[in-house]
């Protein structure tokens, strides 16, 4: 409230000041105060029939066309029209590289991805602390990531040049695969504290019921579909977090038919939508390099030491020989390093360490090299460790390996840590989903509608909640306030979707998946999602096009290996069934899920010893899912052992009396309707 009254009292003083003045800086002030009351319309109004001759100016009218949707006249504001490059005005100000990171987001609603790719790299290249620039890059392009960091690499640690308490060797050398030895040892300056900002809460009002009822059963899934993330989602602002994703090791005992959306859900981080609408606005980082570690930090001026820059003294002869240039040249440009060197504080070279380490680790998770990204989050220092980002990035990881005990843990050290913060929380609940943990969830959604109602994170744990509870059209209204809060969040496009799958509406549900592509077109849970409303119509051709498409996208998971298996023996082709079933077993052989495709597939193709063999072995493991006893009696029956058929049925009817677990599965009946007589092979 005094937030707001600050705002409301500067604008009406520089309304006072503006108008009689007219200059820049005071027109610049009286639309900032616009903006953070949230006056878009009034500042568009004022701007447009300036003359935007300042850069900030110009970058400020862009961002309010951006947020009223006017992106043609947001894309032509930022943009020469003759030569299609950023206008002149942005040319050589602070302010560049957030005008090509706009322009790359115009570029990515118009589909235009390599030029996106090509304008975050320049922004990045240009402010290496835009977080969203790198959350771009991974997405829409495959360049190395520590390319982009080289040069300002140089620059904080020549290679001539040795810092106490920093080992940037390993920097210096670094790829995306291997950089984990970036930070193996902790700087020894103080760290910057982490930021806290506090929510802005809004006035009380009535909570949703968000209480679900704990579920008694265990069920296991042969495919999982229901949720993760791979890219980052969470751009709120240049520097905010990333999101992500997308290997599915050990499956939690689910429901297949709710778990038609494991591969869909997490954030993004993530990612995480790479797409936000709140970018900031540019910061008055100037070109000498000690503003401009100032400006980034936010450090005191003593926290930078500045040093002239020595120039070689003229000769007064003319009898000076060009050896003796040539020496006081070499000695200038040395002086000039170690100078430029030293007008980098401690804190600023740690701070660039920590982003180029995030990027590196986000990198590695775009690229689905959980190993590298693990390595690297190893050995980052404990000041790093316990950022909000790190502990995102390794909730993702944990999430996408199936581990969801271990991300959850991890989601709620991060709500205990940073309680303000609402980024993650829709993987924390997804996580809760899976486990099927109904109180936790409800709490969780409890908390956030009341504290945090207008994030869009809080509405997907709401849908989550409900959809726990089975009440799918309740949860598909929270996935469109979600969407109505952040019309570029591709994770609730998706959970949408698979909310709509089960309603069985797949019009709507394939359109939720497209949107979800345009934002993210990388986003192999959108593709998959898209090839099951093709399963669920029926459309074997379709289905397998975009599945083999996220496969190919996200080639280490485990579950859509499975699927993709599946609707390959559906459509006659065993023998690419079982290679495909053969490759999600070697990133897991003791995967039960997989195991029991593969026991599935011997059985369809009369292949009944080596099916009984598969069964036994695994029912050792995994000893109380019905499905597996129901198709060892199948195949008892088939060969004649009647009297093991009956037992088999028997053990499935005792655990699963509904035959609920037959429902998720693909080809399976229910108990009554399996052949009527058995024959032999």
């Amino acid at each position: 409230m005094l937030l707001a009254f600050l705002f409301v009292l500067c604008a009406n003083l520089n309304h006072h000041c503006f108008f009689p003045v007219k200059s820049d800086q005071s027109l610049l002030l009286y639309c900032d105060c616009l903006l953070r009351l949230n006056r878009k319309h009034e500042v568009y109004n004022l701007l447009r029939s300036h003359a935007l001759t300042n850069a900030k100016l110009r970058y400020l009218f862009a961002k309010c066309c951006f947020d009223l949707n006017k992106n043609d006249e947001c894309c032509r504001v930022l943009s020469d029209r003759k030569e299609g490059k950023l206008h002149e005005v942005f040319v050589g100000t602070p302010t560049e590289p957030f005008a090509h990171s706009l322009l790359s987001t115009i570029h990515c609603l118009c589909g235009r991805y390599a030029a996106a790719a090509k304008e975050s790299e320049t922004a990045l290249r240009g402010n290496n602390f835009l977080w969203s620039s790198v959350c771009k890059i991974v997405q829409f392009d495959d360049h190395v990531m520590d390319d982009l960091f080289r040069e300002m690499t140089n620059k904080l640690f020549p290679p001539s040049a040795t810092t106490s308490g920093q080992s940037d060797d390993a920097l210096q050398q670094a790829k995306a695969t291997d950089a984990m030895e970036t930070l193996q040892e902790t700087p020894s300056e103080p760290r910057v504290p982490p930021i806290r900002t506090t929510p802005v809460v809004n006035a009380p009002t009535p909570a949703i019921p968000t209480h679900a009822p704990r579920k008694s059963t265990r069920i296991h899934e042969a495919c999982e579909s229901r949720r993760a993330k791979l890219f980052s989602q969470n751009q709120d602002s240049e520097n905010a977090g990333g999101r992500n994703r997308a290997v599915t090791p050990r499956l939690n005992k689910v429901r297949q038919q709710h778990s038609l959306r494991a591969i869909t859900r997490i954030n993004e981080m993530g990612p995480s939508s790479v797409i936000s609408r709140s970018e900031r606005s540019p910061s008055s980082r100037k070109q000498k390099i000690d503003q401009d570690s100032k400006q980034t930090l936010g450090s005191n001026p003593g926290n930078v030491r500045s040093v002239a820059v020595p120039t070689p003294p003229l000769s007064t002869t003319s009898t000076c020989t060009s050896s003796t240039s040539t020496c006081h040249a070499s000695s200038s440009t040395s002086n000039r390093m170690q100078c430029e060197t030293k007008e980098f504080s401690p804190v600023y070279k740690d701070l660039f360490l920590c982003v180029k380490s995030f990027a590196l680790i986000e990198d590695a998770i775009g690229s689905y090299s959980w190993s590298n990204a693990k390595k690297i989050l190893e050995l980052v220092p404990p000041w790093m460790a316990d950022l909000p980002i790190a502990l995102h990035m390794r909730a993702r990881i944990a999430f996408e390996l199936t581990e969801y005990a271990c991300a959850r843990d991890i989601l709620q050290k991060l709500r205990k840590m940073y309680p303000q913060r609402a980024e993650g929380m829709e993987l924390l609940s997804t996580a809760l989903w899976h486990l099927q943990d109904a109180h936790e969830l409800s709490s969780l959604a409890q908390h956030l509608t009341k504290e945090a109602r207008s994030r869009p994170q809080t509405w997907c744990v709401a849908g989550n909640c409900f959809s726990l509870q089975r009440q799918h059209a309740k949860a598909v209204d929270c996935m469109e306030r979600a969407i109505q809060l952040d019309p570029y969040f591709a994770y609730a496009y998706t959970l949408l979707g698979h909310e709509l799958i089960f309603q069985e509406e797949y019009d709507r549900a394939a359109n939720a998946f497209r949107r979800a592509l345009e934002i993210s077109p990388k986003d192999y849970r959108a593709w998959h999602g898209l090839g099951l409303v093709h399963l669920r119509k029926e459309q074997m051709g379709l289905a397998q096009v975009n599945i083999s498409k996220a496969v190919t996208i996200n080639p280490t998971n485990r579950a859509m290996l499975c699927q993709l298996a599946q609707i390959e023996q559906a459509l006659n082709r065993p023998e690419r069934a079982m290679r495909l079933t053969d490759r999600a077993l070697a990133l897991d052989p003791d995967d039960v899920a997989c195991r029991y495709n593969r026991a599935r597939l011997l059985f369809d193709t009369k292949r009944n010893e080596e099916c009984v063999k598969e069964l036994n072995e695994l029912k050792e493991v995994s000893p109380d899912e019905a499905y597996i006893y129901h198709l060892l009696g199948k195949v008892h029956r088939r060969l004649g052992n009647n009297h093991l058929a009956l037992l088999n049925y028997s053990w499935a009817t005792e655990m699963d009396p509904r035959g609920e677990q037959m429902l998720g599965h693909a080809g399976e009946r229910s108990y009554d309707d399996d052949d009527p007589s058995p024959s032999a092979s």
